[in-house]
């Protein structure tokens, strides 16, 4: 047949410029991969001493909502990829993965410490609940307007051991 699983069949065989070859191929717009500039890998993380390598391969064979598609992935530890594909393999003949997305969900925890009346501390945030969100929400309008902002809050008493 001229599917996709064909195109990539024996990807593992061939040899390294022949795979580059059929990548440039399949994805002509697709620039080779290269290594992160150090001063942007400063910018990025604390204390930065440089960067290191790692093979980068691709995971075939994968199958997800219906489209088929290659994972890159970089990693020093062999027979990864193999594993990862032959498993997206099985999937894929069996259907493949299914995602969904149900929006970004950020989860912010204040601990009150000290309460006389814990039971009682619940029960007055609770029944204060909308007023409680709706003074969150004057302090991020612009997420709010995007159906961001304070969506929820779930108070709860957490056991406490003075020992």
């Amino acid at each position: 047949g001229n599917s996709s699983e064909d195109i990539w069949s024996g990807f593992y065989k061939k040899t390294l410029p022949t795979r580059r070859d059929q990548l440039k191929l399949m994805f002509p717009g697709l620039p080779p991969p290269r290594q992160l500039p150090e001063p942007i890998a400063d910018n990025m993380i604390e204390n930065c001493i440089g960067t290191i390598s790692l093979p980068l391969g691709l995971a075939l064979n994968f199958k997800i909502n219906g489209q088929p598609l290659i994972v890159p992935m970089a990693t020093e530890e062999p027979s990864i990829i193999a594993a990862v594909s032959g498993a997206a393999k099985t999937i894929t003949h069996n259907g493949g993965f299914t995602t969904s997305y149900t929006g970004n969900i950020m989860v912010g925890q204040i601990q009150l410490l000290d309460i006389e009346d814990p039971e009682k501390a619940l029960s007055v945030i609770q029944s204060n609940k909308q007023e409680i969100i709706s003074f969150g929400n004057q302090f991020c309008q612009s997420m709010k307007k995007r159906n961001g902002g304070v969506i929820d809050i779930l108070p709860r008493i957490l056991p406490f051991d003075k020992k």
